[in-house]
């Protein structure tokens, strides 16, 4: 897996984002299912160029999160191999419509319950009565824009 982890970080920008657009439609997502993901995104895509270092780091977030999983190397391998076959210039109209496909596509990938979260269990005894309070807190590597997003979406704001 680190060398198709090092093949992912060695992608160029549209690459990275033609193998998510790739893995995304070979997890199922499409768009008539990213509605609420469009959404979500719309901080970013509304200026899909000037936000293009996040919609990079979502795609590459969805390839590294699926690299991790043995039920998806080989389809994660399939993407990375066929991005930059076809040479083409994503536009600002593509780029919006694989950031949705990319953050529904990793939905599927985290909620299998495989997320990378710190757990805190924390047990307190009052008057006889114990108490069990457990935290979770899940990390992701983006920008701050993203992260905000990413923390709504995925019902993690305070």
């Amino acid at each position: 897996m680190n060398d198709l982890v090092t093949r992912i970080n060695n992608l160029s920008r549209e690459q990275s984002l033609e193998a998510a657009k790739y893995l995304s439609a070979s997890l199922g997502a499409s768009a008539d299912k990213v509605a609420k993901e469009r959404t979500a995104l719309q901080p970013l895509t509304e200026q899909p160029y000037a936000n293009a270092a996040d919609i990079e780091a979502l795609a590459r977030l969805l390839l590294l999160s699926a690299a991790a999983e043995p039920d998806y190397q080989v389809a994660v391998e399939k993407a990375v191999d066929g991005a930059g076959v076809r040479q083409f210039i994503l536009g600002g109209a593509e780029i919006v419509v694989i950031s949705s496909l990319a953050l529904y596509a990793l939905q599927l990938v985290i909620t299998k319950g495989k997320a990378q979260t710190d757990e805190v269990v924390k047990i307190t005894e009052e008057a006889g009565k114990k108490s069990v309070e457990v935290r979770k807190t899940v990390r992701y590597g983006v920008g701050s824009k993203l992260a905000d997003i990413l923390g709504g979406y995925f019902g993690l704001k305070k």
